[in-house]
């Protein structure tokens, strides 16, 4: 795997991402620390923590939106087929 695919992402319980969202591509996401709750488009509500996996695939619609629960970090892979996709 290309690490330029991969981004690391650290956030607060005070980071905003509660407005829906899509995924910009399909990525695979692993909570290495903390927690966070994921609400999905049609609003059920899933909480992840250290060591879960999502795969995030929601690149159309209204998308998920999150909130950060303990701070933490996550790791973010572009899995998508698309080669000329953005890695960042």
């Amino acid at each position: 795997m290309n690490v330029e695919k991969c981004t690391l992402v650290g956030a607060t319980p005070e980071w905003r991402g509660d407005a829906p969202h899509p995924v910009p591509r399909r990525m695979l996401t692993i909570v290495l620390k903390g927690f966070v709750e994921i609400t999905a488009g049609d609003g059920a509500v899933r909480a992840f923590s250290s060591g879960d996996v999502i795969l995030a695939e929601d690149t159309w619609g209204t998308g998920h939106s999150a909130r950060v629960t303990t701070e933490g970090f996550s790791l973010f892979i572009d899995i998508s087929d698309d080669p000329a996709a953005p890695t960042s």
